[in-house]
């Protein structure tokens, strides 16, 4: 999961916490692409 806009990285902290309790061994990772300059290009294809 990719926070794109940098804001409020709680919320997505809560849904991967969130997935990993209904889904038991998920695997969800979350990521905040402003904390990792000039690598946002990997994960983010045009629109």
């Amino acid at each position: 999961m990719i926070n794109g806009h940098g804001g409020q990285p709680q919320i997505l902290q809560i849904a991967c916490r969130e997935m990993r309790l209904r889904h038991g061994d998920f695997i969800a990772i979350p990521h905040d692409v402003f904390n990792v300059p000039n690598c946002e290009k990997q994960f983010l294809s045009p629109a």
